[in-house]
């Protein structure tokens, strides 16, 4: 089968490694990140790392191909708006209820060449087959595929091919269906098996019979979308072209080179991706293999811990105000994240205890006190039984000192540029970690630290791939980073350890 993938991709177009690793396809984008459909999901997913998009067509009342699931919309107001019904340009203007709007193909093609991902588009309706094919055929797109449920869609798909040979089709077969009957019924060249709702573990269906039989009848396999982290563990190592899946971070997960065993920290978690301070944005990073997840506590009016940074409410919430004017209950009738984007309107600002309770299961945690008290947050995490998963920062060195004097196993990280030297930082606090700024800190220290037995971190929340690749070559134990994507790119450049395609192109929200 590797051998008939590494012919289709030179082919094709597509990229190489699909004949060494499934393709990572982003289903209707990163849809577990952003609303589905849309331009911030397709540019989250090229992000996280896809390499393609899968993404649904059907015509608007005047014949443009929009981006859509459904045959209608639900607009912010509640309005429900009908592709058949509706002119494109008016479809366009409406904002979803849960972000965003419909784009139009052509849009969607557009952020695809500027990102150098591929479309993976399913075909919703036999009447936008044709007028999509024309579409990706006059474009510039990097690589795509075109399919669809419908037999006789696939059909007039197939049928086009000699005059739209750049795309290979595809036929999306359901449960109960026999792929080989409908891939010889339809002339589809791809079967993708939308299986995902089989109990159990439905990838155990795709035995070496299957892909044996399917290399002979020269039949590429596509594999239906796949969030659970066990099944996508054993399906990327079947040969098949490509995964779909709504969390691309999950194929895409940091590896530690054995040359460059760094560990990440994510500050706020994922903060480009997912609205900072929030279990979503925490999940993301664990998800992608990043090791730490840094947070801010504050304390509430009542005397709770909560995790938000900002002293007031204003820049992150629906609410206004000091953070220590409200009670714990009173915070979490807030949304943090609908000011990030409409898709996370129900993410709330999470009291310490629960937040440490769901990331209980993941890697560490980097907890900056910000006015929280150092005995209450360390009693919350010691209740948990974290402690040696988590370290500490303030920029208060009361507090610090007041964890110290609480416990003698407690790792605090302190800044290099607030000690006249490291042996300085050592004698107060006796840190595990010391933090250098990329900006003005002498980053040959590093190697100081090393001899004092203690842990180097460095902090750059920039996106020059260029920075990244220079701290990466210094082999810091840590690094503190706003921007994962970028550094996943400079470490593949710096590693020769590529993680499918190179990040770095794609922008973020």
């Amino acid at each position: 089968m590797k051998a008939l993938i590494a012919e289709f991709v030179r082919h094709y177009g597509w990229p190489a490694h699909a004949a060494e690793r499934p393709l990572c396809i982003g289903h209707r984008g990163a849809c577990a990140h952003a609303n589905e459909n849309t331009l911030a999901a397709f540019q989250v997913a090229a992000c996280l790392g896809a390499d393609m998009w899968e993404l649904d067509a059907r015509l608007s009342r005047d014949g443009v191909v929009m981006v859509c699931h459904d045959d209608a919309a639900i607009a912010a107001d509640g309005r429900r708006i009908t592709f058949a019904a509706h002119d494109a340009a008016d479809i366009a203007h409406v904002p979803l209820e849960r972000g965003g709007a419909v784009p139009t193909l052509q849009e969607v093609i557009r952020l695809a060449i500027k990102s150098g991902c591929g479309l993976y588009v399913e075909v919703k309706e036999r009447a936008a087959a044709l007028p999509t094919l024309r579409l990706l055929s006059a474009s510039a797109v990097p690589f795509a595929a075109v399919g669809s449920f419908d037999h006789d869609t696939v059909r007039d798909l197939a049928a086009a091919r000699r005059e739209h040979s750049r795309f290979p089709i595809s036929v999306l077969v359901r449960v109960g269906e026999d792929p080989f009957t409908v891939a010889a019924d339809t002339g589809a060249e791809v079967v993708h098996l939308c299986w995902e709702r089989v109990p159990g573990a439905p990838d155990r269906l795709v035995t070496p019979d299957f892909i044996a039989r399917a290399a002979c009848e020269r039949l590429l396999v596509v594999i239906w979308h796949e969030e659970r982290r066990a099944v996508l563990d054993r399906l990327v190592t079947l040969p098949v072209v490509g995964i779909c899946t709504d969390k691309p971070e999950m194929m895409n997960r940091y590896e530690q080179h054995p040359d460059y065993p760094i560990e990440v920290v994510c500050h706020r978690g994922m903060n480009t991706v997912a609205p900072e301070n929030t279990l979503h944005a925490a999940r993301l990073c664990f998800d992608q293999g990043f090791q730490v997840v840094e947070l801010d506590v504050r304390r509430t009016a009542d005397g709770a811990l909560v995790v938000i940074h900002d002293e007031t409410l204003d820049r992150t919430t629906d609410g206004a105000g000091s953070v220590a004017a409200l009670t714990i209950a009173e915070l979490g009738r807030l949304s943090a994240g609908i000011r990030f984007d409409a898709f996370f309107k129900e993410e709330r600002i999470m009291p310490l205890s629960a937040f440490l309770e769901a990331a209980n299961a993941e890697g560490q945690l980097y907890i900056e006190i910000k006015d929280a008290d150092p005995a209450a947050t360390l009693a919350e995490v010691e209740r948990m039984g974290i402690l040696p998963r988590v370290f500490f920062r303030s920029t208060d060195a009361t507090r610090l000192a007041a964890l110290r004097s609480l416990s003698a196993d407690v790792r605090i990280m302190v800044e290099r540029d607030k000690f006249p030297m490291i042996r300085d930082a050592i004698e107060a606090l006796r840190p595990a970690i010391v933090q250098f700024n990329w900006a003005h800190d002498d980053l040959e220290e590093i190697g100081d630290c090393h001899k004092a037995g203690i842990a180097a971190m460095v902090k750059y929340f920039g996106a020059d791939a260029a920075v990244f690749e220079r701290i990466i070559r210094l082999k810091p134990d840590m690094i503190n980073i706003d921007r994962p994507d970028v550094f996943l790119a400079a470490y593949a450049k710096v590693t020769g350890k590529a993680l499918g395609r190179l990040l770095f192109k794609a922008g973020v929200r």
